[in-house]
């Protein structure tokens, strides 16, 4: 593989992975209300699940998976329904059950952002039927599919990392509880939407 051709997955890994989503809604809502400890958890754990579905790369599964409508369907209604769960607990929190800043323990982020890499049929998609066209059709083809999969975990590392330091900016903002109910309400709101067009979508 060379260079050129790493540089160009690079950059289209970078814009599916930057482009707004559930996952960076997630990280800025950790950010925003939590602080540092649990933006580093969360994105530790939206990585180790992204490296789950590069294990299931190098076994071939990925490609079965994305192929099968009906197991595409399956992870998008799991998908759906996690991220409407999500939303709905938000929705119904009161601004003062997780104070922002609050010490929640970081296996809590770590749990969420895992969860929700494994069942979000995004980055699933891109590792079947993207990243296949960058790994050359001769020579170390596992070399050359570990190296794109580790590009992809570091890009989306820093970026969760930088969208949470956004988020982490902003939460003087919500000190006061009105702002922290309707951030909450917009958060939910948000990810109910996602999570019902996820469940929902029949294509």
């Amino acid at each position: 593989m060379t260079l050129m051709h790493w540089m160009a997955f690079a950059a289209v890994a970078a814009l599916n992975i930057v482009t707004p989503g559930p996952t960076n809604l997630l990280m800025m809502n950790t950010g925003a209300r939590f602080g540092r400890s649990q933006v580093i958890a969360f994105a530790m754990g939206n990585v180790l699940g992204l490296g789950l579905i590069g294990i299931l790369i190098t076994a071939g599964l990925t490609q079965f998976i994305v192929r099968s409508a009906e197991m595409m369907q399956i992870l998008r209604f799991a998908g759906g329904v996690y991220l409407m769960w999500l939303g709905i607990k938000l929705c119904l929190s009161g601004p003062d059950e997780e104070p922002v800043q609050g010490d929640i323990p970081r296996r809590h982020a770590f749990r969420r952002a895992f969860f929700n890499a494994i069942t979000n049929p995004k980055p699933l998609f891109f590792f079947g039927t993207i990243l296949p066209i960058f790994v050359p059709k001769s020579g170390a083809a596992f070399g050359s599919t570990a190296l794109l999969v580790l590009t992809f975990m570091l890009i989306s590392f820093l970026s969760l990392n930088i969208y949470g330091a956004i988020a982490m900016r902003g939460a003087g903002l919500l000190r006061q509880a009105k702002a922290r109910k309707w951030f909450n309400r917009f958060s939910g709101a948000a990810l109910i939407g996602y999570g019902g067009v996820l469940a929902l979508r029949r294509t």
